[in-house]
């Protein structure tokens, strides 16, 4: 079992399994700007219903125990 599958019951326990913009925003203490920024650069998984993002609590909780950076599987550009 993933680590992450193991802290899913520990961590985050009040927010629903997937949850939108303003919770991530309180799950990670941080703005509008950089919630945004997570998901667009692929950091956060997400997905979207119509117009709303929607963010299974599991990739945040995955997101932070890659110690903030995206999965390594994703096919965003290095840094310089």
């Amino acid at each position: 079992m993933a680590r992450a599958e193991i802290l899913y019951d520990k961590m985050f326990t009040d927010y629903p399994d997937v949850v939108g913009i303003p919770d991530l925003m309180k799950m990670l203490s941080v703005g509008r700007h950089a919630a945004y920024q997570l998901v667009d650069s692929g950091a956060v998984r997400s997905f979207k219903v119509g117009r709303n993002i929607k963010i299974p609590k599991l990739g945040i909780i995955e997101y932070m125990l890659n110690g903030g950076a995206a999965d390594e599987n994703d096919n965003r550009k290095p840094p310089d």
